[in-house]
């Protein structure tokens, strides 16, 4: 269920801490219907169980293997990865679908698993869940955006994933994020999409960024507040 010979370290992001404190204020709705779920017992599992919720946000480590070394720097919600798989007759290409995906707790050790939750949810195994009705889905991590492409079937990886699975809208990265930066506009994003809808939410939320980056360092690059996009039939509101 994940690419062979899978190696990954994964370092601890403490602005994932952050969002799980300050976002769910944001979010409308009943208190008693909000879960937030952190440490050891954000699990694949806790993951994977989850109904059609009307907004997911997993803020985490993700990964695209290329069957390449691929280091990220150091603060960032990237990895260092080695994938060893080696090409088998009759097959050129392993199946981008366990080659990308997002790191929950346990992932360190994911290689000396055999059965069961290794701490890695594939993109094969989240076309699988129930997702139908979700309004929204956050992955506030690295290179979510990234897949493979494929004639007559699209982009593959966890973009292609995601909408398998039913959810409506998807926010996603398209390279390493700065693990602070991330979630201060995760943060703007959240204020903000309580009166905008999910495009406008995260415009407001990238000039916010830029502000606060000319102010502390005199310039933005872009690299810092534009790692994100949105995909989806309602990211403009309906």
């Amino acid at each position: 269920m994940r690419s062979r010979d899978f190696r990954g370290k994964f370092a601890p992001l403490p602005g994932t801490q952050i969002e799980a404190e300050k976002i769910p204020e944001f979010i409308m709705g009943e208190e008693g219907l909000k879960t937030v779920v952190t440490g050891t017992h954000a699990t694949e599992a806790a993951v994977r169980e989850v109904k059609s919720p009307r907004i997911l946000h997993l803020a985490t480590h993700g990964f695209f293997l290329n069957d390449v070394k691929i280091t990220s720097p150091e603060n960032s919600r990237g990895m260092s990865i080695i994938s060893l798989a080696k090409e088998s007759p009759g097959k050129t290409y392993e199946n981008p679908l366990v080659r990308s995906g997002l790191a929950f707790a346990g992932a360190n050790h994911a290689g000396e698993v055999t059965e069961g939750d290794d701490g890695l949810l594939t993109a094969l195994e989240i076309s699988g869940m129930n997702l139908y009705g979700t309004y929204l889905v956050v992955l506030s991590a690295c290179e979510t955006g990234v897949g493979d492409i494929k004639n007559g079937e699209g982009v593959f990886g966890l973009r292609r994933a995601f909408a398998l699975a039913g959810a409506k809208n998807l926010m996603m990265s398209l390279w390493p994020v700065s693990d602070e930066i991330t979630a201060n506009q995760m943060i703007a994003f959240y204020k903000n999409l309580q009166t905008r809808a999910p495009a406008d939410a995260l415009r407001e939320a990238q000039l916010e960024t830029i502000k606060d980056l000319r102010a502390k360092y005199g310039h933005a690059p872009v690299s810092l507040w534009a790692p994100f996009i949105l995909q989806g039939a309602d990211a403009f509101g309906n």
